[in-house]
Parts: C-alpha cells; structure tokens; sequence
C-alpha cells in the first residue's frame, strides 16, 4: 500500500485470533499481531492469567483491535 493513510491506519489495528471451546468457556490458544513489525503475541498451548495480560497490554496500545468473530464468539468467555 503506497497510499499513507492506510498505513498509519493499520500501525494502530492489533489482529486477535482466540480459540476458544465455548462449551467450556475456555480459552485454548491465541495470538494478536501487529501491522508495524512489532512481535506478536503467541500462545499456542493454553492461555493462561499471564497470557491474559500480556494480551491485555497489547490491547492498551491498539486503537482498533480487530478479529473474525470476536465480539459474539471469543469475547463472551472472558
């Protein structure tokens, strides 16, 4: 994208996939990636409380957090 706007747009959008099981209300895995290079947060096997926060750090720094499906799907087990 040579078009400025749509990049400064996508340095302030955090992507967040979740897996969840909703008929346990668990959490399994997840990651959130950045559009400007920075690390993503991965985590694979389990998401524990320190991996909420981590999450939840990245988040504080997001203008827009986007997901497939993330309000009616993964945000209700949290």
């Amino acid at each position: 994208m040579k078009d400025g706007r749509h990049t400064a747009f996508l340095k302030r959008c955090l992507s967040i996939d979740i897996e969840v099981n909703p008929k346990a209300a668990d959490a399994f895995a997840l990651a959130a990636v950045w559009c400007d290079g920075r690390a993503p947060l991965v985590l694979p096997q389990g998401v524990q409380a320190r991996g909420l926060d981590r999450l939840q750090d990245a988040l504080s720094q997001a203008d827009h957090p986007l997901g497939h499906n993330i309000l009616n799907h993964d945000l209700p087990i949290f």
